[in-house]
């Protein structure tokens, strides 16, 4: 018997993953026009294994909306693979080609993932990145004294017509 995952950051986007018509233009896709050939960096990185791409995933997604399958390290495994690119999203929206569905389905894996790290499937690393930016307020595992090493001097001008706040990526990167 398979218990139903609390999903309620998924729960949010349920009509979307059912209005998946699983159609494959998400997998891969050729444009005639510019002889442009994309196909899901995910799925591309593991084989062409269906789970790995949109269509895959979306199924995966329309199982656990029904309780046909829970949360674990697996599954969390597929949608913590996904680069996020958008790839799918493109796809389904702009194809030439009906149906132009347009599922966002960034928004949707990032709900699912949400899901995933609150249920205890958060991969090691985020967990490391979250505590790097309570101590040191910054995702780079980074010294927080060291953000403004890369200024001239280390603090703003008393007077200035503009003032730029950098972030972390640009003040450590």
């Amino acid at each position: 018997m398979t218990v139903k995952a609390t999903l309620p950051n998924l729960e949010q986007y349920r009509s979307s993953v059912f209005q998946c018509l699983q159609c494959g233009l998400c997998r891969e896709y050729v444009r005639f026009s510019d002889n442009a050939i994309k196909v899901c960096a995910a799925r591309e990185a593991t084989a062409g294994f269906e789970a790995y791409c949109g269509r895959g995933k979306m199924s995966l997604l329309r199982s656990l909306l029904e309780g046909r399958l829970s949360l674990n390290e697996q599954l969390a495994e597929i949608f913590y693979t996904c680069p996020t690119c958008r790839n799918c999203w493109e796809k389904c929206l702009c194809s030439n080609m009906p149906p132009r569905i347009g599922i966002d389905h960034v928004a949707i894996y990032e709900a699912l993932r949400a899901d995933l790290y609150e249920a205890g499937y958060g991969r090691k690393e985020h967990k490391r990145f979250i505590e790097s930016i309570e101590k040191e307020h910054n995702p780079y595992l980074e010294l927080h004294e060291k953000r403004v090493d890369w200024l001239p001097s280390p603090h703003p001008p008393a007077k200035a017509e503009l003032l730029y706040f950098v972030g972390c990526t640009s003040a450590y990167r």
